[in-house]
Formats: C-alpha cells, sequence, structure tokens
C-alpha cells in the first residue's frame, strides 16, 4: 500500500507542475506587453522542466520520491 500511495503522490506533483505550466502559459499569450509574455513563458517552461522531472524518481531518497514535489519532497 505505500507503493501504491507514493505513485498517487508523485503524479499529483507531476499533475500540479503540469496545471502550473499551463496557466503561465495561459498568461504569456494573454500578456499585453512582450516583456511580461516572456517572463510567464520561462516560469511556464520551468514549471514544465519540474513536471518531467516529477516523473523519474530519485534513487537516491530512501522513499523513492524524488524531491522535486511542489514542497520539494
Amino acid at each position: 500500500m505505500p507503493d501504491d500511495n507514493r505513485r498517487s503522490t508523485e503524479a499529483d506533483d507531476r499533475a500540479y507542475w503540469r496545471r502550473r505550466a499551463d496557466q503561465h502559459a495561459a498568461m504569456a499569450a494573454r500578456a499585453a506587453a512582450p516583456e511580461v509574455a516572456a517572463v510567464h513563458r520561462a516560469i511556464a517552461e520551468a514549471y514544465s522542466t519540474r513536471a518531467d522531472a516529477a516523473a523519474a524518481p530519485n534513487p537516491n531518497l530512501p522513499s523513492g520520491r524524488d524531491g522535486n514535489g511542489p514542497h520539494g519532497v
């Protein structure tokens, strides 16, 4: 059962980062100023990178968590 909880949490982490990436991509698309759009695109890319990293567990952590969750766990 603990493995099921870990997988669920990892999926939640990925979903969180992906959702935030999508939100910032949408903000970039709506931004009136190019500078603001660029900032939101950069944030969206960072969130997307976190989502991708959350998909790969870190074998160095005893729980198998990857350390890339919303709270760094």
